[in-house]
């Protein structure tokens, strides 16, 4: 019968009881109403029972052992332990009647109350039907009565009992694991460990918790896998249960290294035989490491950290650093060791220029010879800081003699040295001045400027003549000529610069230009005193064959203030037409000054008086 089919019997039974007010005298007795009868039972019990129609075969207990004297209605049971542990009898919360139990040592009969080994406890949670438990120590193989029954002769009821049995615990539990990295390779972060706890022992162990050390969440499980994501050394923690109760931890530390990096410096890493090179080691990582030195020669290895080692030979070797680190990486880190046998140093270098004005930009040509790879040391001589490189450039700011010296180092340490003296004299400022001859005439006026100007060359100098005309040279002769054209008032000027200061700028007296007052007779250009078609072909081949033309003045017929073709065709008109009406110039009888302000004259024109 099922557990619940019971409940319901146990319910319909109390029910009929209750409507009968008394005991079921017609109940069929129970098989197992008495010692003789126990049916047997073992291991973990589940079991109905039911009381009705049962007598009592109980003896009396000691009151002062197990809280009552006797067992009413009682039914038997003989149980076979299967284990040695602590055994629990209970009707807890299964019986609808105030049910006792007591337990005997053997099932032998009639049952012995100085063999019980435990009786009731009331439940703790039952205060309505008062249920109830009795607990015992069993062993193994060995059998025990167990008497369940009711608190008063007039109660008959059914429920379920249990026996369940603890198991004790032996072995204790002993944690154990094993770690793995996950794939094989360098221990760096990100760095993946699998943990085993198969090598823990114990009774039923459950649960297992790991604490990986570096402030993640605990994992659960006999297997787990774990990644730490930053170097560092970390204390991994199992801890296991036992059913019960029981824990043991195991405590392994885990390295989780930075990346390892195998690096050295030599010094000197080359020079003449015998060659003594010390090794400064600059590996990094996480240590303790562990240092192997091949230095290439056929020498023994070292395992020093910084090794000092002594070449006696010329030739090129291969000096090799191999590093282990504290999580079993490995890296290498080699240079190449040149000894040699030198050639004859020689220091020498070319300055150009070795002498000028401040500032001087000096560029300096190394021409040593000898076994490099070379060092040079230039020392300027002004007290500037020294240069390393193979042909420097330097700038000499103030006027001096100064020793630039330069030290060479060879491959095998040999040095020597060689120097040149630079010799930078002081700039004086630009300064301007000139005369002007002569400051007045008629126009063309030919007038000379006596350039007197001083300062430190080379000088930039720029002639502003004052009516556009320009010039500009790096070199000015003692005199410039300039021709001044059209009438008027000037002033010229010249600014001369050289860097040793601001430009400096001279101003002339004013020059003034007046008319020209060359006689000539208009519309005569070829200066023979008549006005015939010489004239004409004259100023037309003037304008269209670059002819020579004497005086423009004479040339410009109209008296317009330019020779074109509108001068040949008046002098034509002049010829031809007889009356001479287009022409309309002064002098009209003879030679004369040019009464009209123009940009015209006559170069040479001495035929008219």
């Amino acid at each position: 019968m099922s557990r619940t089919t019971g409940i319901l019997v146990v319910i319909f039974c109390s029910l009929l009881l209750a409507v009968l007010s008394g005991p079921m005298a017609s109940a069929q007795q129970p098989p197992n109403d008495s010692c003789a009868g126990a049916l047997p039972i073992t291991g973990e019990v589940d079991e109905f029972f039911l009381t009705f129609g049962a007598t009592t075969d109980s003896s009396l207990f000691d009151a002062g052992v197990c809280g009552f004297d006797r067992i009413f209605n009682d039914v038997w049971y003989c149980y076979t332990a299967t284990a040695t542990g602590t055994c629990v009898v209970s009707t807890c919360q299964n019986a609808f009647f105030d049910t006792r139990i007591a337990v005997f040592n053997g099932c032998s009969c009639p049952a012995d109350p100085s063999n019980v080994v435990s009786c009731n406890d009331n439940c703790p949670a039952d205060t309505v039907n008062g249920t109830s438990t009795a607990t015992f120590d069993a062993t193994a193989g060995s059998q025990y009565l167990i008497c369940i029954g009711s608190a008063s002769p007039a109660q008959f009821g059914e429920g379920v009992f249990t026996v369940s049995c603890a198991t004790p615990c032996d072995p204790l539990p002993d944690a154990g694991f094993f770690a793995a990295q996950l794939p094989d390779g360098p221990g760096v972060p990100p760095f993946t460990v699998a943990f085993n706890a198969s090598q823990s022992t114990g009774t039923n162990l459950d649960p297992y918790i790991w604490d990986f050390g570096d402030g993640s969440n605990v994992a659960f499980g006999v297997n787990t896998i774990h990644t730490y994501d930053s170097s560092g050394d970390y204390v991994v923690q199992l801890i296991v249960f036992d059913s019960c109760g029981n824990q043991d931890s195991q405590l392994v530390g885990v390295t989780v290294c930075d990346p390892l990096v195998a690096v050295f410096t030599a010094a000197p890493f080359s020079g003449t035989a015998p060659l003594t090179v010390e090794f400064f080691n600059d590996t990094t990582g996480t240590g303790p490491f562990q240092f192997t030195w091949n230095f290439g020669d056929g020498s023994a290895a070292s395992t020093v950290e910084a090794p000092v080692h002594v070449y006696a030979n010329p030739g090129d070797y291969l000096a090799v650093l191999s590093v282990t680190d504290a999580c079993g990486n490995t890296d290498v880190f080699d240079q190449e060791i040149v000894v040699v046998t030198c050639d004859p140093l020689v220091a020498v270098f070319t300055a150009a220029p070795f002498s000028g004005t401040a500032p001087l930009t000096v560029e300096f040509f190394n021409d040593t010879t000898g076994t490099g790879p070379f060092q040079f040391t230039w020392n300027f001589g002004d007290g500037s800081a020294a240069s390393t490189v193979v042909a420097p450039i330097h700038v000499y700011t103030n006027p001096g003699t100064y020793q630039a010296v330069l030290t060479a180092e060879d491959a095998c340490g040999n040095t020597d040295t060689y120097e040149q003296g630079i010799e930078v004299v002081g700039c004086d400022p630009a300064l301007a001045i000139f005369t002007v001859d002569p400051t007045s005439g008629p126009a063309p006026l030919y007038v000379q400027f006596f350039n007197d100007s001083t300062g430190t060359g080379p000088l930039q100098y720029t002639w502003n003549f004052g009516d556009g005309g320009f010039l500009s040279e790096e070199s000015s002769p003692p005199v410039v000529y300039y021709d001044y054209q059209t009438p008027g008032s000037y002033v010229a000027s010249l600014t001369v610069q050289n860097g040793c200061g601001p430009p400096s700028e001279f101003l002339s007296p004013i020059i003034t230009v007046t008319a020209s007052e060359d006689n000539f007779l208009r519309g005569d250009p070829n200066g023979d005193l008549q006005i015939d078609i010489s004239d004409a072909i004259n100023i037309l081949g003037y304008l269209f064959s670059n002819g020579p033309l004497s005086c423009e003045d004479a040339a410009d017929a109209n008296d317009d203030g330019e020779v074109n073709i509108a001068d040949a065709i008046n002098s034509l008109f002049w010829l031809f037409d007889g009356t001479g009406a287009c022409i309309q110039f002064p002098p009209f009888d003879g030679c004369g000054p040019d009464p009209t302000d123009d940009y015209l004259g006559c170069e040479v024109f001495n035929s008219c008086p």
